[in-house]
C-alpha cells in the first residue's frame, strides 16, 4: 500500500512537471521585447475570453447577497462566481461596495479592485514579477543557459529583472500606484539575490525593503506579498526583521474578506510569530473553487503548518494537481496553449504563474526561500 502510495506521488510530480513546462512555455511566448509582461505581443492570437451568458447576469444580484452570508463557503463560491463573470458585474458590484453591510462591501471592493484592474501600460509591474517569480521557482535564474522553443529561459528571467530595475526609485519603490505590485516586484528581487547571490542584485534587494514599507498596503494581495518581503529579511540575513511593521500588517490581514486572506493569516503566523496555528479547514476546500491567488496562498500556507511530507497535504496536493493539469489549456498550435482559461490575456497570464508556483514547488518553513 505504502509503495502504491509513493508511485502514485512520482506519477503526480511528472505529470506536474509537464503541466508547469507548457505554462513556462506560454509565459516564454508573451514576454514583451523590452523583457515585460503586460499587453499582448505583436505575435499573439490568443482567444479573446467568451461573454458572460445572460443566465449569468441574471444571478448577480442574487451572488451579490451571498457575499453576506452567514455561510463561509457560500460567500467564497459567490465571490469566486462573481469574479468569473467579470466586467459586467462591476456595475451592480460598485452599489454594493457602498451599501450598509460590512461583508458585502468588504468583499465587492475586493472583487471591483480585481475587475478594475487594467494593464495600465505594455509593461505591467505585477505581472512581469509574477512571471519572473514562476521561472525562478521552476529553477531558472538570470544564468539559465536553457532553451525551449527557441526561447531561453535565463534571457526571459534577465530581462525581466532588468526591466524592474530600471522602474525602482531611490527608495526602492518600483510603482507608487498599487502596493501589490510594488511587493510583488520587490518579492522578485529578493529571490534573485537569495537564489544566486548576484552583486546585481544585492542593493536592489536591500532598498527594495525599504520600499516596501514606504507603501501602505490595506488589501490582501498586497499585504501577504509585503509579509512574504518582510521574511525575505530573515532568509537572507539582511539585517533585523521588522517584527513590529509585520505584526501590524498581520492584524490588518485578520480584518479582510475571503480565503485568501485567511489563508494568508495562516502562513503569515508561521513567519511572523513562529507559531503553528490549526489549518484544518482548508483540507476541505476543493482546489476547483479557488482562483488563481487563493490556491496558491491555501498552497503556502498548507506547507508552513503541515510540512511537506504531511500525508493530509500530500492527498489534497494531489487533487489540486490533476484539476489544474485536466483545466489547463494543452490543444496543439494554440497560442494560449499551456495556460487557464481565467478570462483575457491578464487573466491568463496572471493564473500560469500562481498555478506554476503551487503546482511545482515546496514551501515550508526553513527551506531557502519563502516559495520552496
Amino acid at each position: 500500500m505504502k509503495i502504491a502510495f509513493i508511485l502514485m506521488l512520482l506519477a503526480q510530480e511528472e505529470a506536474q512537471e509537464g503541466v508547469s513546462s507548457a505554462a513556462l512555455r506560454f509565459l516564454a511566448r508573451h514576454q514583451l521585447h523590452d523583457g515585460s509582461w503586460g499587453s499582448e505581443p505583436d505575435a499573439c492570437r490568443c482567444a479573446l475570453p467568451p461573454p458572460a451568458a445572460p443566465g449569468d447576469l441574471k444571478q448577480v444580484p442574487h451572488l451579490i447577497e451571498l457575499l453576506g452570508s452567514e455561510d463561509i463557503d457560500a460567500r467564497d463560491r459567490a465571490q469566486k462566481a462573481l469574479r468569473d463573470i467579470g466586467a459586467p458585474a462591476v456595475p451592480l458590484l460598485r452599489a454594493a461596495a457602498e451599501g450598509t453591510d460590512s461583508e458585502v462591501v468588504a468583499r465587492s471592493r475586493l472583487l471591483l479592485g480585481i475587475l478594475e484592474r487594467p494593464v495600465r501600460e505594455p509593461g505591467d509591474v505585477e505581472l512581469t514579477g509574477l512571471v519572473v517569480l514562476a521561472f525562478m521557482n521552476a529553477g531558472y535564474s538570470h544564468l539559465s543557459m536553457d532553451t525551449y522553443d527557441g526561447l531561453n529561459y535565463g534571457e526571459a528571467v534577465k530581462k525581466g529583472l532588468l526591466w524592474l530595475l530600471a522602474r525602482q526609485d531611490e527608495e526602492g519603490v518600483f510603482t507608487r500606484k498599487d502596493p501589490a505590485a510594488n511587493a510583488v516586484a520587490a518579492c522578485a528581487v529578493l529571490e534573485a539575490y537569495g537564489m544566486t547571490g548576484a552583486t546585481l542584485f544585492k542593493e536592489p534587494a536591500e532598498k527594495a525593503i525599504r520600499g516596501v514599507k514606504k507603501l501602505a498596503p490595506d488589501e490582501p494581495t498586497a499585504l501577504i506579498w509585503t509579509l512574504e518581503a518582510f521574511l525575505w529579511v530573515r532568509l537572507n540575513e539582511m539585517g533585523e526583521f521588522p517584527q513590529e511593521e509585520a505584526a501590524r500588517l498581520l492584524e490588518l490581514l485578520r480584518r479582510q474578506p475571503g480565503i485568501r486572506a485567511q489563508a494568508g493569516v495562516a502562513a503569515a503566523e508561521m513567519w511572523v510569530h513562529r507559531v503553528r496555528i490549526q489549518g484544518d479547514w482548508m483540507l476541505r476546500l476543493r482546489p476547483e473553487d479557488l482562483d488563481p491567488g487563493s490556491l496558491h496562498e491555501v498552497d503556502v500556507a498548507f506547507h508552513q503548518i503541515l510540512g511537506c511530507r504531511d500525508p493530509g497535504l500530500s492527498r489534497w496536493r494531489i487533487g489540486m494537481k490533476q484539476g489544474l493539469a485536466r483545466r489547463q489549456d494543452r490543444s496543439s498550435g494554440r497560442c494560449e496553449r499551456g495556460s487557464w482559461p481565467e478570462g483575457g490575456l491578464r487573466g491568463r497570464l496572471e493564473g500560469a504563474a500562481y498555478n506554476t508556483m503551487t503546482g511545482l514547488v515546496c514551501r515550508c518553513f526553513g527551506c531557502r526561500s519563502p516559495f520552496r
